[in-house]
């Protein structure tokens, strides 16, 4: 995997492929799309939302995250 950010230069020693993947895991996880809801108040797990189908494209988004 090779990721570049626009405006920005960098070499990738895993620096910029890490932040990369946690710019994508804190979207993913952002409660506007609905995909993921927290299964118990105590922990942080998580199941999917059985309202993420209010998200048009909430069945592309699924089939992304599990690439």
């Amino acid at each position: 995997l090779y990721i570049i950010f626009r405006g920005e230069e960098g070499l990738d020693y895993g620096g910029v492929s890490r932040e990369w993947f946690f710019l994508l895991s804190h979207e993913v996880l952002n409660p506007m799309y609905c995909l993921f809801e927290y299964a118990n108040k105590n922990n942080y797990s998580l199941q999917i939302n059985p309202a993420s189908y209010v998200n048009p494209d909430h069945l592309l988004y699924f089939k992304f995250i599990g690439r």
